[in-house]
């Protein structure tokens, strides 16, 4: 499932799915020895992650122009059922000017 990250200087935007998806805030993000961690409102649409309704959190390091690390659904109801996580590598793109 394609994640896309939009860093600004005072937000981190998520979009989880395609362009077609909506950007929704990372909550909570925090950075430090080159680990970006947070977590999101989102739907992760696997039939394991879908048993429980969920959020989604990341922790993600930061190395050669890529984020590596892990993506997961994290369950929302009480008691907390668990969570089910996946690898993720997001790729840096070029910034695209504003005409």
């Amino acid at each position: 499932m394609p994640i896309t990250l939009r860093v600004k200087t005072d937000e981190v935007l998520v979009r989880l799915g395609g362009p077609e998806a909506l950007w929704t805030l990372l909550n909570r993000p925090t950075y430090g020895n080159e680990l970006l961690s947070g977590q999101f409102v989102g739907t992760i649409p696997t039939a394991d992650a879908m048993r429980h309704p969920h959020n989604v959190a990341m922790s993600l390091w930061s190395g050669d122009g890529t984020l590596r690390g892990w993506v997961a659904s994290i369950a929302t109801n009480r008691p907390v059922a668990g969570a089910v996580s996946s690898y993720a590598e997001l790729t840096k793109q070029p910034t695209v000017p504003k005409e």
